[in-house]
């Protein structure tokens, strides 16, 4: 259902990009999948704790959705969710 990536994210302040875990729901998806990847993505971002990934944007308006995350320098972070560089 989801992709995990490892990739940059530019601000819109016009900040250097940043490096950036990427979520992108694969083609082919349901409408119920579709919403739980928002619902997630939306759960996600009520959050501030340094235990939990910082949401920093999604694309819900156009092909693929995504959702961008701060990256997580932690070896075994990118073991567990596979990270493949884009």
């Amino acid at each position: 259902m989801v992709e995990i990536f490892h990739g940059s994210f530019r601000p819109f302040n016009g900040q250097a990009p940043e490096p950036a875990l990427i979520k992108r729901l694969r083609v082919g998806f349901t409408g119920q999948q579709k919403a739980e990847f928002l619902n997630d993505a939306d759960i996600i971002a009520q959050f501030r704790h340094e235990n939990v990934l910082e949401i920093k944007g999604v694309i819900s308006h156009t092909m693929p959705l995504m959702s961008v995350y701060e990256y997580m320098e932690h070896p075994f972070a990118d073991e567990f969710l596979r990270v493949r560089l884009i």
